[in-house]
């Protein structure tokens, strides 16, 4: 399989057999509702990561991996910049009180790690707090978080301001006040 890093954001594959391979693990299932006339409608489904044989490059630990456990040749051309982070000291709490449990702190470790990925945690399991903190090992960088409706919107930027007062800004919901 031969991969090439586009960007730090973007990689691909340039054979359609590669792009095939790469889409039968990199998916995941997706659900969405409907309103019918009666009762709400569910239609379950995979959505494959892989379009026009490029993937995000945060799947490559994830490709590097799955190509080694079945024996496939990889070469990767290009290079991802990684910056050196500290190992974070997760065992006290940070701004606000919050204190990580354990899947949180493996998340952050992740990210760490990796320096790139998705938080996918099921609801209510603090994927506000892990990237909050993450984002905390970064005190000189500006970071823009975006989210999908107005409920979450309010939701982190109370739970960012409780972490870093004074520092947050919010574009939307009729206000435009980036800090």
């Amino acid at each position: 399989m031969n991969v090439t890093v586009l960007d730090p954001v973007l990689c691909q594959v340039r054979g359609k057999e590669d792009a095939l391979i790469l889409s039968s693990f990199l998916r995941y299932k997706a659900e969405t509702w409907k309103d019918g006339p009666f009762h709400k409608n569910t239609d379950r489904h995979e959505r494959i990561l892989v379009y026009k044989g490029k993937f995000l490059t945060g799947f490559l630990p994830r490709i590097e991996e799955y190509c080694t456990r079945n024996s496939i040749p990889l070469s990767i051309d290009g290079s991802i910049s990684r910056v050196t982070i500290p190992r974070p000291d997760l065992s006290h709490s940070f701004p606000g009180n919050f204190r990580l449990d354990e899947h949180q702190r493996s998340a952050i470790r992740a990210a760490v790690q990796y320096q790139r990925g998705v938080i996918h945690h099921p609801t209510g399991s603090g994927k506000t707090e892990i990237f909050l903190y993450f984002i905390n090992l970064f005190p000189n960088a500006n970071s823009l978080i975006i989210v999908n409706t107005q409920d979450l919107l309010i939701q982190t930027q109370m739970r960012a301001e409780r972490l870093f007062p004074g520092k947050v800004g919010i574009i939307g919901q009729g206000n435009n006040r980036p800090k």
